[in-house]
């Protein structure tokens, strides 16, 4: 995959998912050539222990190819994160949300310690966000936490992204976290 190209949703539908932050180029990436540098970033991430992750688990997701499993590049090629996320039609976690609606989930987002506090696990979540509002027709976006680790930090950083959260679980609708929703 090049810098231009577009990531493949999990159907196969092309999706531009590509933006910057502080001055470098991210995107989320499905290219398998990033298989090896995104296990060795999963792997020093389980290592320091910040959040609750299985490096050869995800790697196997990623290296599968089924949903939507994505490793963060920048525009050296270099994987500083990974996200992993599934459509889910009308709850959230545990919680149920309104009839019909179409839920993005968010499974695991991690960024590599030497990239974190820097807008890439933010970029990473809109660029998720985008995909799921443009591939899969989603509306909301929903995660739950893991309440060890750094919970509250993590929880903090999610509430100034617009989630709402309702013990573990946070929602924000997708236009208004791509700031869509305001006038």
């Amino acid at each position: 995959m090049t810098k231009d190209s577009a990531a493949e949703g999990p159907d196969g539908e092309a999706c531009d998912c590509a933006g910057s932050t502080g001055g470098l180029e991210y995107r989320l990436a499905t290219d398998r050539s990033l298989l090896q540098p995104l296990r060795d970033l999963l792997l020093q991430i389980e290592a320091e222990g910040d959040i609750g992750i299985s490096a050869e688990k995800e790697v196997a997701y990623f290296g599968r190819g089924t949903g939507a499993y994505f490793a963060v590049a920048d525009s050296t090629d270099q994987v500083v994160g990974y996200l992993s996320g599934t459509r889910r039609n009308g709850n959230a976690g545990d919680h149920a949300v309104d009839d019909g609606a179409v839920v993005a989930f968010i499974h695991m987002l991690a960024v590599g310690q030497a990239r974190r506090g820097r807008g890439v696990g933010f970029r990473a979540v809109q660029l998720f966000a985008e995909h799921a509002r443009e591939v899969e027709s989603a509306s909301l976006l929903a995660l739950q936490l893991d309440d060890g680790g750094d919970f509250d930090l993590r929880r903090a950083r999610f509430e100034r992204m617009g989630f709402c959260f309702e013990e573990l679980v946070g929602l924000v609708n997708i236009d208004e976290l791509l700031g869509l929703g305001f006038s």
